[in-house]
C-alpha cells in the first residue's frame, strides 16, 4: 500500500492522547518525510507528496485538540519536476517551508515559500533562496529574531569535495556567495527518488577515467556500479536497483580531481 501521514500527541509525561494516530493526509499516492512544527496555539505539518504524479510539497494546520484543519493539503509548491526534503519552522507572523528543488533540472537547489495562519501560501511561485553550481541538499532552518539560517551541504569545486554552507533567509532570499567554474564535472539524477531503476546522467569536461560506487545511508560501499574511461561530455547510465531495500543511499562518483556525491531515496 502506500504511505500516508499520521500524528499523535504526547504529554510531557509521556502518555499518547491520541493511541490510534491523527490521520493528518490519506490522499492518493504517497505522502512522505513529514516535518513538524508547532506556533500560533497549534502545529503545522508538512510532507512530500506525489498524489499528482511527482512529487511536490504539501502541508496541513493541526489544532491543539488534534483536529486537522486542513484535510485535503495545503499545495506548498507543485512546480515542474521534484520537490522534496522538506523542513519546516514557525517565524511569527508565518509559517516557513523550505526543500529541496530539481525544476531547473540542471542543479539541484533549494527554494522556500511562507504560508500565513489562514493557510494561505504567500510565494505560491516558490522564493530561489539558493542556487549555485552543482546541488546543494538542505539539513535545517533554524529561526532567530528577524531572519532565517538556512543550513545544507554540497559540492565546493575548490576543495574538490562537499563541504558544510549556510544561508541566512530575511525571510525573502539570500544566496550563498560561492563562484564555480564554467567547465565542470556534473553528476545528475534523472529522477528522485527513485522507484527501481536508478537513472542518471554525468558530465565530464575532458576524457578520464572515473569510478562510481552506490553507497548506503552510513558511507559504505553497496555496489560498484561502473568503472573505467568516460569520453568527454555527457553520458547517461541507467542500475537496476530491484533488488535493493527502500531507504537512503549515495551515489559517488571520483576520478582525477573528482568527487561527487548525490543522495536519493529508494522506493517501491
Amino acid at each position: 500500500g502506500y504511505a500516508d501521514i499520521y500524528a499523535a500527541r504526547v504529554t510531557p509525561s509521556g502518555e499518547v492522547l491520541d493511541p490510534d494516530g491523527i490521520p493528518v493526509c490519506t490522499a492518493e499516492d504517497y505522502q512522505l518525510f513529514p516535518d513538524v512544527v508547532s506556533g500560533n496555539g497549534g502545529y503545522f505539518v508538512a510532507w512530500t507528496d506525489s498524489r499528482g504524479g511527482g512529487y511536490d510539497v504539501y502541508a496541513a494546520r493541526v489544532s491543539t485538540d488534534g483536529e486537522v484543519l486542513d484535510p485535503e493539503g495545503i499545495a506548498i509548491s507543485t512546480a515542474d519536476y521534484e520537490q522534496y526534503s522538506l523542513r519546516v519552522e514557525w517565524q511569527s507572523p508565518f509559517w516557513l517551508v523550505a526543500w529541496e528543488d530539481y525544476r531547473n533540472q540542471e542543479d539541484q537547489d533549494i527554494y522556500g515559500a511562507r504560508v500565513n495562519t489562514n493557510g494561505q501560501v504567500l510565494d505560491p511561485q516558490g522564493i530561489e533562496l539558493i542556487n549555485q553550481p552543482y546541488d546543494r541538499y538542505l539539513s535545517g532552518i533554524t529561526t532567530g529574531s528577524d531572519q532565517v539560517l538556512i543550513t545544507f551541504d554540497g559540492y565546493l569545486p575548490d576543495y574538490f569535495t562537499d563541504k558544510a554552507l549556510g544561508a541566512f533567509w530575511n525571510p525573502v532570499g539570500v544566496a550563498e556567495r560561492l563562484e564555480g567554474r564554467s567547465a565542470r564535472t556534473e553528476l545528475r539524477l534523472l529522477g528522485n527518488p527513485v522507484r527501481s531503476r536508478l537513472e542518471l546522467e554525468v558530465k565530464l569536461p575532458q576524457t578520464g577515467r572515473f569510478r562510481l560506487e552506490l553507497l548506503d545511508a552510513a558511507g559504505r560501499q553497496v555496489r560498484l556500479l561502473q568503472t573505467g574511461e568516460l569520453s568527454a561530455g555527457t553520458a547517461r547510465m541507467s542500475f537496476d536497483l530491484r533488488d535493493l531495500n527502500t531507504g537512503v543511499y549515495f551515489l559517488k562518483l571520483s576520478g582525477s580531481g573528482i568527487k561527487l556525491r548525490q543522495r536519493f531515496t529508494l522506493l517501491r
